[in-house]
């Protein structure tokens, strides 16, 4: 069972995208820089851990022309690195080099991330660019667009009330969005206690904190008033049956788990987590007695429809 963290500042820390540079620039510069650091040209073997996306297809070409050969595969499906695959990628080359990217795509147009234009398709359609990533956020939009809707705002004289559905309010769940009530509803000797019981929800008193931190237009009469995009990051925690498999098909949701409740609140892309925790995986798990580099970018497809052609 796994968990996400409500402290996600300390997650995401101060991470940015300052400015981006083309992978036609970019391998190059790679190549020159294997170089500077005592790599023997023609003897370096470089692999690649991205996604099984068509979308990837262009840096590995790139990759083939400078370094001379078709790179090894440490990739599996969302970029995450498989480590076993050390062992024989150190045995395929003298010096070796692993490029490690997750990806996602941008649209310059509507000025969003996470949509890729597939020019193969027969209407040019855009969808996920990870459809890995995709599927595992849809039941994570799923419960928060049932928390958004489901929590009302409201007044009763001077009283701000919060009204909850019942679903929301059992602690018994083994898995689902999870409130943090102490910081939504006022606390009576510890304990949230209820103004009113109806059939499908409880109603309580507000939380000093949430009536501060809310437009008061929010809080109306009627009660009819859900908080919507309000429902913020430190207001909920997701709790997921996740299996503990290394590697395999629970992994990349297991590093995105802590970074959802943010993208889910700002609709942001998720590529870091992807990056980092692989990343340190490969590097701690790597014993090979060679020449090794490993290297951790963001690969950021991007369509321009006047263009009519991707470009990375």
């Amino acid at each position: 069972m796994f968990s996400s963290s409500s402290n996600l500042q300390a997650v995401i820390g101060d991470f940015r995208i300052d400015s981006m540079m083309r992978y036609s620039m970019f391998v190059p510069r790679l190549y020159n820089l294997c170089k500077s650091l005592g790599f023997e040209a023609g003897k370096i073997m470089p692999s690649r851990a991205f996604c099984s996306d068509e979308s990837q297809g262009f840096p590995i070409i790139l990759i083939t022309k400078h370094f001379g050969t078709f790179p090894f595969n440490h990739g599996m499906v969302g970029g995450i690195v498989a480590t076993d695959r050390h062992g024989p990628h150190a045995d395929h080359g003298k010096d070796l080099v692993i490029i490690q990217a997750s990806h996602v795509g941008y649209d310059p147009d509507i000025k969003t991330f996470g949509t890729y234009c597939r020019l193969q398709t027969e209407a040019n359609v855009s969808s996920d660019s990870c459809g890995k990533i995709g599927d595992v956020l849809n039941w994570y939009l799923d419960e928060y667009a049932f928390a958004r809707e489901n929590i009302f705002l409201g007044k009763s004289g001077e009283d701000f009330i919060v009204t909850i559905d019942n679903q929301l309010l059992n602690e018994g769940r083994s898995e689902g969005l999870f409130l943090n009530l102490d910081r939504i509803v006022r606390q009576e000797h510890g304990n949230p206690q209820p103004v009113r019981t109806l059939s499908t929800a409880r109603a309580y008193r507000a939380a000093d904190a949430l009536v501060k931190m809310l437009p008061g237009e929010l809080w109306t009469d009627n009660g009819e008033t859900g908080i919507g995009n309000h429902l913020v990051p430190d207001l909920f925690r997701f709790k997921r049956d996740i299996g503990g498999d290394i590697e395999g098909r629970s992994h990349l949701e297991q590093n995105l788990l802590h970074q959802i409740p943010r993208y889910l609140w700002q609709h942001r892309s998720i590529p870091r987590p992807n990056l980092t925790v692989p990343f340190a995986a490969s590097s701690r798990r790597s014993t090979i007695e060679t020449s090794a580099w490993c290297l951790s970018p963001v690969s950021i497809s991007i369509f321009r429809r006047a263009r009519a052609r991707p470009f990375h």
